[in-house]
């Protein structure tokens, strides 16, 4: 019960707290850092650097690429200062996902 609750006040958190202007350069040198023997990712990194935008997340998100390794492994060993450096994707992602949600109820007959 209490790793729920604590996992729900991580999260309301990380989509509520304010972008600061370096976030975005510090998670890239964090990435750069993680993945440097990568040139693959590095690549990535680099384009991500240069044409990010919150428009773009889930798209950037649902690639095979450093976003979401880095936050899976995150979440999965549960490194709240990546997180944290991951505030701005993780709030554009749940800002991305309340847009694009059904916003009109839906009339269901069983039987």
């Amino acid at each position: 019960m209490m790793n729920f609750f604590h996992s729900q006040l991580l999260v309301d958190y990380l989509v509520h707290m304010k972008t600061l202007a370096n976030d975005i350069t510090e998670f890239i040198n964090i990435c750069l850092n993680e993945f440097h023997y990568d040139q693959y990712q590095l690549s990535i990194i680099n384009e991500f650097k240069q044409k990010y935008n919150s428009n773009k997340v889930l798209w950037w998100f649902t690639q095979d690429s450093f976003i979401y390794h880095l936050l899976s492994k995150a979440l999965n060993i549960k490194n709240y200062n990546l997180l944290i450096h991951m505030g701005f994707l993780i709030r554009d992602i749940y800002e991305n996902l309340q847009k694009y949600q059904l916003k009109s109820s839906i009339q269901v007959y069983h039987g």
